[in-house]
């Protein structure tokens, strides 16, 4: 189900993409030579068949930068700013690529002014479809439609903070079912309006049961004993697993990540 909606959706994503660099570089053509917007053109007007045939060019380098720079790989749970970067280096990009190409290519001339209108068009263009179709998504999800159900590992100060974060992003598509606890005495009470279904040790069976599509393991570093008995648990499921590190208190301006020979390492 969750395979279908995403092949229905990157074929959406395509197609509004299209519409947009066709029309932005027959828009570009059309502002250069046929209106008073710029400067008038140095030299004769090319024919539009020659923009035409080009398009085809144009759409296959932004199809391959799109690829390059994974726009069209999920973005849930990121703000539209990391979506609007990826669009600007794929513009950026793509246009750079175009640009080196009519050094090879000498049959035709082709304008430099074109290229700015296009460039202008087509990331304005690009940024307003991408909105849009985030805007289109959260209206889905809003309404029960692609939803991803979410199941968290972990009860205490960690975990409620990541309840907060899913709240407060609707958009995202994130639906809580429930906590899972190392405490029995805990099992089918509510946190933060959330009830407790079940013990560390039952774990595939709440996954199953509630069609969890994401789990989120919120333990405080006191346990990271349990992370591998809970990790155990999850050899035969297909689960999409993330963990919240509890570093969050150590953080400060200067906090990232690092790697060092393939081993990933926390800068505090």
């Amino acid at each position: 189900m969750l395979k279908k909606h995403g092949q229905l959706f990157l074929t959406i994503a395509i197609f509004f993409d299209t519409i947009v660099i066709c029309l932005s570089w027959l828009a570009a053509y059309y502002i250069h030579f046929k209106t008073s917007l710029g400067p008038p053109p140095r030299h004769t007007i090319p024919e539009l068949e020659i923009y035409l045939k080009t398009m085809i060019l144009v759409w296959m380098v932004f199809m391959s930068s799109i690829r390059i720079f994974g726009l069209y790989q999920p973005h849930r749970g990121k703000s539209f700013s990391h979506e609007f970067l990826i669009i600007f280096k794929v513009v950026f990009f793509s246009i750079l690529i175009l640009t080196a190409a009519t050094f090879f290519y000498r049959e035709e001339s082709f304008s430099r002014f074109v290229a700015v209108y296009f460039f202008c068009l087509v990331i304005t263009l690009m940024i307003i479809s991408h909105l849009f179709v985030r805007i289109v998504l959260k209206k889905i999800r809003s309404l029960g439609f692609n939803v991803r159900y979410v199941l968290i590992v972990g009860t205490g100060e960690l975990a409620q903070s990541l309840v907060e974060k899913i709240n407060l992003h609707s958009e995202y598509g994130f639906k809580i079912v429930g906590f899972l606890t190392n405490h029995s005495e805990l099992v089918n009470s509510d946190i933060s309006g959330i009830r407790i279904i079940g013990l560390f040790n039952e774990i595939s069976t709440v996954i199953n049961e509630f069609g969890v599509d994401q789990l989120f393991i919120a333990l405080p570093l006191s346990a990271s004993n349990e992370m591998e008995e809970i990790l155990g648990y999850l050899n035969e499921e297909s689960v999409d697993i993330k963990v919240v590190p509890d570093l969050f208190r150590f953080m400060n301006l200067h906090a990232g990540v690092d790697e060092l020979d393939g081993l990933p390492i926390v800068n505090l």
